[in-house]
């Protein structure tokens, strides 16, 4: 490069990225890396990124959060696939539920048994 006549001489530095990219299920989830919230596409999301450590969170109500801590030099790719599990609940039979099932039938076997003694008689 010449200026007014004189060489000038420039260094350039370049960077190159590291990536992180993937796909999360169920596709309405939430990511955050470093603490910052993620743009998701149907489920896909695709990240440009320096090189360093990151800290991915996958969240959503109703589901086991994921997370991954991982570091990634310059160039390097880190391809995600989550599937996030659903939060195990408690069975929607009450105990008193229970009871009133065990107690039926048990009066019902009681009512058999009865019938079939005095039918023999």
């Amino acid at each position: 490069m010449q200026v007014k006549g004189g060489n000038v001489t420039e260094s350039v530095s370049f960077k190159h990225w590291a990536y992180i990219t993937g796909k999360v299920s169920p596709n309405d989830a939430g990511i955050t890396i470093n603490g910052k919230n993620v743009t998701i596409i149907s489920g896909a999301f695709n990240l440009s990124v320096a090189q360093g450590t990151y800290n991915l969170t996958a969240h959503l109500v109703g589901y086991v959060s994921y997370y991954n801590n991982f570091t990634l030099s310059s160039g390097s790719v880190k391809n995600l696939t989550i599937d996030l599990k659903k939060v195990a609940t408690k069975s929607s039979i009450s105990s008193s539920d229970v009871y009133f099932i065990v107690g039926g039938v048990v009066a019902v076997i009681a009512i058999i048994m009865s019938f079939l003694y005095f039918r023999k008689r």
